[in-house]
């Protein structure tokens, strides 16, 4: 119950401001594991859908779903606990290093903005260890060039980024292993 007291709390912050500049954007992620499951999954090819909001110049905060299927190495024993799939909800800020907005003058202007990204990552994953909670909290941080343009009259943004995660550091089963990985995602987003 408190994840969704959690999720409703975050989806209410990203959309504060009536005239924010609000950007909604989906696109393909790479999933590698690293440290518990870096020998035990092959990396994989994901989504992610985001929603931000741009109203400050050098802050920027919303919210990112990714979801991630994955294939067990086929050499493993047939008992391993390797990670089957990943959904996560990361409510997140991403701080402008170069204190302008993409927005600007009206015009969408081409500029190219290298950011810094903390989030806090709410998971479900599944590592075929029936008898655990599924459910981690746990955090990101990474780094991201964001590029902003106009295309069809739309003001438009894609954006490349990295992040380092660790699923479920802060909140896990007990038996769980943690969930490190380096995700790096591309997304196309359009400003509402």
């Amino acid at each position: 119950m408190i994840r969704y007291i959690l999720i409703s709390c975050f989806l209410v912050l990203i959309c504060t401001s009536v005239h924010a500049q609000l950007y909604v954007g989906i696109g393909p992620s790479m999933y590698v594991p690293t440290q518990d499951f870096a020998d035990l999954n092959n990396e994989c090819i994901g989504f992610n859908l985001q929603i931000e909001n741009h109203y400050f110049c050098n802050l920027w905060w919303g919210a990112k779903i990714e979801y991630f299927e994955f294939d067990r190495i086929e050499t493993l024993p047939a008992e391993s606990p390797y990670l089957v799939d990943y959904f996560a909800i990361t409510p997140n800020v991403k701080f402008n290093l170069m204190d302008v907005s993409i927005y600007g003058d009206n015009s969408c202007n081409r500029k190219f903005i290298p950011y810094i990204n903390l989030g806090v990552i709410m998971s479900i994953s599944d590592t075929f260890q029936p008898e655990t909670d599924k459910f981690g909290i746990g955090g990101n941080a990474g780094v991201g060039f964001a590029y902003g343009f106009t295309f069809l009259n739309a003001c438009m943004m894609l954006d490349l980024n990295a992040t380092y995660n660790s699923a479920n550091f802060l909140y896990k089963d007990d038996v769980r292993n943690t969930i490190n990985s380096l995700i790096v995602g591309l997304n196309l987003s359009v400003r509402l």
